[in-house]
């Protein structure tokens, strides 16, 4: 591989085998000819969240700084995942960094610089405390981010959590009338939160995502995977449909199934109504 330089690589399987690894070799001057008459095959497309490149700055904006990397690909890296004041960044400056975001539609990457992501390794098992659906007591509110939402300090100081402003809430409001406001209470910095749960988790930041909702504080189950065969739960019923037999059902937001009218057992009688003409 000595002059060669990888230009696309895909994961082996028995399809792509013979071309899971496009190179080019030779002498510097060659190697780039081949590449520019082949730079059609590199796109954003191959680019995934969690790729580490080598990049060099090549535009610098009020908000952030835009990167460039294998060839020609570019990504913006906005001002809060630059480890440094953005007025330390000079065009033509190679460093690390790691993409977190990739829309082959609009062909816009994202990338980060935080020594936090680029130094990032695959963790395949989480702390007992961080898993998912795990309660949490009690948590305090570092910060108000994102407009809304908070960053909370977990019980164990090395761990911080996130809590969306739409689960911010313990409970819906009533039905509102229409054209009525409903003034939403804002939380405060340094505020004890009770009664949360864990329902995700955010591997790049290192964030655990938190929730309020009381439906799923309470529930059970977070996501399909908690769940198992022979697990009794309690559900709403959210849909009925006659004409094939089946409810459907709520654990919460995250979870649904179905019910087929001759598994609720018991003497329930099901009256068949009349389709409408």
């Amino acid at each position: 591989m000595v002059g060669s330089k990888v230009i696309k690589c895909d994961l082996v399987c028995k399809e792509n085998l013979s071309e899971c690894v496009w190179q080019t070799g030779g002498d510097k001057e060659e190697a780039k000819a081949t590449i520019e008459a082949t730079s059609s095959v590199i796109s954003v497309s191959y680019l995934k969240p969690g790729f580490l490149v080598r990049s060099k700055v090549t535009k610098l904006y009020e908000n952030g700084v835009e990167i460039t990397f294998l060839g020609g690909l570019t990504a913006t890296c906005f001002v809060d995942h630059l480890p440094n004041d953005i007025d330390t960044y000079k065009i033509g400056q190679r460093l690390n960094a790691r993409l977190i975001t990739t829309d082959p539609l609009s062909k816009k990457t994202t990338a980060s610089m935080l020594p936090k992501l680029v130094d990032w390794q695959p963790q395949l098992a989480l702390p007992e405390e961080l898993s998912v659906g795990s309660s949490v007591e009690t948590g305090k509110v570092l910060k108000v981010v994102y407009g809304g939402s908070y960053l909370v300090q977990l019980p164990n100081a090395a761990h911080v959590g996130f809590l969306h402003k739409t689960h911010s809430i313990a409970k819906e409001p009533e039905e509102v009338k229409e054209g009525e406001k409903v003034e939403k209470e804002e939380l405060a910095e340094g505020q004890v939160l009770t009664s949360m749960k864990i329902k995700e988790f955010n591997y790049f930041d290192q964030l655990a995502i938190l929730t309020l909702k009381e439906d799923i504080v309470g529930a059970q189950a977070v996501d399909y995977s908690m769940l198992k065969i022979g697990d009794a739960v309690r559900a709403n019923v959210v849909k009925v449909n006659h004409d094939q037999g089946i409810v459907t059902l709520a654990l919460n937001e995250f979870i649904k199934g179905t019910l087929h009218l001759e598994q609720m057992g018991g003497d329930t009688k099901f009256k068949l109504i009349p389709s409408k003409f």
